[in-house]
């Protein structure tokens, strides 16, 4: 998946059938590092979804106490990755 958003192929089949894995039977084994990682590669390829990045913020949330085993880089990939969907999310376009 990241190769595929590092070269700026969409691959929208791939990116929405391993999202929709993810939604439904794997974000709750994710680690920081899974958790930042996935963010990261969806929204940099443009193919974040609300459902997907809702889970995902519910599973931070959820298992808050984890939070602490986020390192600052895992915490500033997912910030970063949330504002970069929010831009697009509210633009049309990653600014």
């Amino acid at each position: 998946m990241r190769a595929y958003a590092k070269a700026g192929h969409a691959a929208p089949n791939l990116f929405d059938a391993v999202s929709l894995q993810i939604i439904t039977s794997m974000v709750d084994t994710f680690n920081p590092q899974d958790i930042s990682n996935n963010v990261w590669v969806y929204a940099k390829a443009g193919r974040a979804t609300l459902d997907l990045f809702d889970v995902i913020a519910s599973q931070i949330i959820t298992r808050k106490e984890q939070l602490t085993v986020f390192n600052h880089q895992d915490i500033s990939i997912t910030v970063c990755a949330y504002a970069t969907f929010k831009s697009y999310y509210q633009y049309g376009s990653i600014t």
